[in-house]
């Protein structure tokens, strides 16, 4: 009579979904263990990190230490597991992948995952891992878990969209009250904003603006956008067509209703046109206009 007991550990139950996630997010998935080649793989195959890629590749550490740099950037696009791996593999991976451009994330838990951690563009430490790996990471996942890393790429993601939407709104800002400041005496006013009023603007749109976009939601479609490169500029082409075309709108309607009798007769307050305090209430009424269509562009 023989007796045959299995063991296992089961997946959590979020860990296909995170998997999927990050991969829809373009982000590219390797675990390296140090369990057995078979054990890896089915674990691999269970969490979805062997879906749709046919050509995806298991290597143990020792058939990783006979390739070559350039056959390991090779297969890297493909890697998806690494068995019996040692922590000098995990190094060499990030140092590779660093090399081919790629902007790279390694977990780890233990004093000899330090040096990979620490090396990695975005260093993941475990909560329950050494104080030497937390303190070499960038983030500690408290929770050991991988939803927790894709969740902070959607936190990063919204972070840094955030950043670019607070940039456009404070360029458009300041090349319309540029151009308004500049082209103003050509059209008879020599100062249509005072230095109060454009210290008001930078001041109420910098903190009021910078508040609001820091709570931006973070939206699930962020995860199915694919990576921004590591030498994209912080400003692209669409933001710039963005801020030359908002900016120049603005300050072009804003001299429109400089130029015009009718809204100069409308906000004259009583007094006669051209008289000072007609002219004074005038630019009070340009200076609200100016700051209602920056407000309204802040919901671009």
């Amino acid at each position: 009579l023989a007796v045959v007991f299995g063991i296992r550990d089961d997946l959590r139950e979020t860990s296909y979904a995170s998997v999927k996630a990050a991969k829809n997010a373009g982000i590219h998935v390797i675990m390296i263990t140090g369990d057995a080649k078979e054990t890896a793989q089915a674990i691999a195959k269970d969490v979805g990190l062997l879906e749709d890629n046919p050509q995806a590749i298991i290597l143990t550490s020792a058939e990783l230490a006979q390739l070559t740099d350039d056959d390991v950037k090779r297969k890297l696009p493909h890697l998806s597991v690494v068995a019996r791996a040692f922590p000098t593999d995990k190094s060499r991976l990030v140092k590779l992948a660093k090399e081919l451009g790629l902007v790279v994330g390694m977990t780890g838990d233990g004093v000899n995952d330090a040096p990979a951690v620490k090396n990695a563009d975005v260093g993941f430490a475990m909560g329950s891992g050494t104080e030497m790996t937390k303190e070499s990471g960038d983030i500690v996942i408290l929770d050991d878990n991988f939803s927790s890393l894709t969740k902070a790429v959607l936190y990063g993601r919204t972070l840094f969209k955030s950043i670019r939407k607070f940039l456009i709104f404070q360029l458009t800002v300041g090349i319309s009250a540029v151009l308004v400041a500049f082209l103003g005496p050509f059209f008879g006013y020599d100062l249509p904003l005072t230095m109060t009023q454009l210290l008001w603007i930078n001041i109420i749109m910098d903190t009021l603006a910078g508040l609001a976009f820091a709570g931006e939601a973070a939206l699930p479609r962020y995860m199915l956008e694919q990576p921004i490169r590591r030498d994209e500029p912080l400003i692209n082409p669409d933001m710039w067509s963005s801020i030359l075309l908002n900016g120049l709108m603005v300050a072009f309607l804003s001299l429109l209703f400089l130029i015009s009798n009718e809204t100069e007769r409308l906000f004259s307050g009583g007094h006669a046109v051209g008289s000072p305090e007609a002219q004074a209430r005038f630019l009070t009424a340009f200076f609200a206009f100016f700051v209602f269509m920056h407000v309204f562009n802040t919901f671009n």
